[in-house]
């Protein structure tokens, strides 16, 4: 099996200009970071004795990675390649006892072999650049003020509101779903969104947030936490989208060292109120780690009805829609993690999406992480999906088989 030389020559041109085109960037942040360090500012906010944040104070951080992904959908035809040179600079103000300031910002520029493929490059908002293969996005994706008051906080601006419990699929996180697959953006996305929070005690706090997305449609919602017997409890219920009424709950907790976690929600369309066109999903999971650091983790999701997804790489969206996040109707997952020296650790996931309505695949993820140094980490990953998938033009179910490969060096400062 050979490459496309012409591939590999296109890959080697990208490499040369994006680093050209990106030098002025990098070189830039850096002397901010050497000026903040200089001058004495680019430090963790300072706590008392007692935790609390002392106003005044600056810190910046972030990190830089090149993430380079061949994938094929045929081992012996022609691989495509996209690489994916990412920063992200994340600045912390703390001007008062009562204020906290943070913008973080997230920037690429990417090649894609495919030219104008634009479906797993997730460019939604910010500054966008293209042309030819090469692209170019920055934005803030947190950009927030928050105020703090006794046990009262309000925070407003984009940020990222996680209300969900699981690991792999969130029904309950309605504000900021993710995709699995999207393993590149730890942070997930933001929204711009408006969110008190109340804390009732050490074991039980109160919240109500809103956002609006780009399409003007409104997220509300309510949230209820408590802590019972060493469990941890949550209900919520509000508005999704400007179209669905939503209710849900989640749950974690400990059987001696088995660690438990599950949620659920139920969404009722408000334009057809009185039928049946509800969508209910339930989540339920587990994990333990044993005393050799060998950690097992078991999920499964049922959704009550088919998905009907537009193609295999919705998935690779970062944000999804809470009732878009499954394949199927059932879907179950499986992982293993061990570190095989203490600079090596590996992992394999596993997904298998039973046949309960054409969709009849699975998939599977291997891992490797080595660390060269204290800041300094290189991942091999692999991602293979096999089964019955909807077409990216027809949208019909057909049998297709997707590897993709990703190389990461990443640097964090």
């Amino acid at each position: 099996m050979t490459i496309d030389n012409e591939v590999n020559s296109e890959l080697l041109n990208y490499i040369k200009v994006g680093l050209r085109r990106n030098i002025l960037l990098i070189v830039f942040q850096v002397c901010i970071l050497l000026l903040l360090h200089s001058s004495g500012i680019a430090q963790e906010a300072s706590r008392d004795s007692v935790g609390v944040v002392q106003p005044g104070k600056t810190s910046v951080n972030g990190y830089f990675s090149d993430l380079v992904s061949p994938q094929y959908n045929n081992f012996l035809a022609q691989w495509k390649t996209t690489n994916y040179l990412n920063q992200r600079l994340n600045f912390n103000w703390t001007p008062s006892r009562h204020f906290t300031f943070i913008a973080q910002l997230r920037s690429r520029l990417i090649y894609n072999q495919t030219g104008t493929d634009t479906s797993f490059i997730n460019i939604h908002d910010g500054f966008v650049w293209q042309k030819n293969k090469n692209y170019f996005n920055t934005n803030f994706d947190r950009f927030n003020l928050k105020f703090t008051q006794g046990k009262f906080e309000i925070t407003a601006g984009r940020q990222r509101i996680n209300w969900g419990q699981s690991f792999v699929w969130n029904p309950n996180d309605i504000f900021n779903s993710y995709s699995y697959f999207d393993f590149d953006y730890i942070e997930r996305p933001g929204s711009d969104a408006m969110r008190l929070q109340y804390y009732n005690s050490f074991t039980s706090s109160t919240e109500l947030a809103m956002k609006i997305d780009r399409f003007n449609k409104i997220t509300a919602a309510g949230l209820y936490r408590f802590n019972h017997s060493g469990w941890d409890y949550q209900f919520l219920g509000g508005l999704l989208s400007s179209e669905d009424a939503v209710v849900g709950a989640g749950f974690t907790g400990n059987i001696k060292s088995l660690s438990i976690y599950g949620e659920g929600s139920y969404f009722r369309p408000l334009k057809n109120f009185a039928d049946t066109t509800a969508l209910a999903m339930l989540d339920l999971g587990c994990s333990k780690t044993f005393g050799n650091s060998l950690s097992l983790q078991f999920e499964g999701l049922y959704v009550s009805k088919e998905m009907n997804i537009n193609s295999l790489f919705n998935f690779f969206q970062t944000t999804l829609d809470v009732r878009k996040i499954a394949f199927a109707k059932i879907n179950l997952f499986g992982s293993i993690s061990y570190p095989l020296t203490p600079l090596i650790n590996g992992s394999l996931a596993l997904m298998w999406f039973p046949d309960t309505g054409g969709i009849n695949g699975f998939y599977t993820g291997p891992s490797f992480d080595f660390s060269l140094g204290n800041n300094l980490g290189l991942s091999l990953i692999a991602q293979y999906f096999n089964g019955n998938f909807p077409d990216a033009v027809s949208q019909k179910l057909q049998k297709q088989a997707l590897m993709l490969g990703f190389v990461r060096l990443k640097w964090n400062f």
